[in-house]
């Protein structure tokens, strides 16, 4: 029996994880974190995008979406989230594991903001911000149609 191309299952009350692309590509969707343990949350979340990177196919690009499309503004400009983000960047970097991450926002001023001053391409793990989810996949898939 083939498999849907997207699947979904609930982590925490606002963290889900859904498959699409036939398993292909993974997003991490975020809703509203709760403000009284705002590390804890993002821990929690970069946690698990780091079990899903390692359990990841060694053949396969490590394609994933973190959507914050619908979060508070002010967690895109969370000095602990962009620290714990670059943590995860710089701990597998030098791997040799193809990856790329696109970065849903939401259409506000402070995304704007981010999306003009963000790298968006580092030496080993791509990395881009979109408004859609059509256009994040888009991305993702493109960088490794011939692979």
């Amino acid at each position: 029996m083939d498999q849907p191309s997207s699947e979904s299952e609930s982590i925490t009350s606002y963290l889900r994880l859904e498959w699409l692309e036939d398993r292909r590509v993974v997003a991490l969707v975020l809703s509203e974190l709760p403000n009284t343990n705002l590390r804890a949350a993002i821990d929690t979340w970069i946690e698990q995008l780091d079990r899903l990177y390692h359990a990841w196919p060694a053949d396969q690009p490590f394609l994933c979406i973190n959507d914050l499309s619908t979060v508070q503004p002010s967690l895109i400009a969370n000095p602990y989230l962009k620290g714990r983000l670059q943590t995860f960047s710089d701990q597998h970097t030098g791997d040799g594991k193809s990856k790329a991450m696109g970065m849903i926002l939401a259409r506000n001023t402070m995304t704007h903001l981010t999306r003009l001053i963000a790298r968006p391409e580092q030496e080993e793990m791509r990395q881009n911000y979109f408004f859609g989810r059509e256009d994040a996949v888009r991305w993702l898939l493109g960088l490794y149609a011939d692979s």
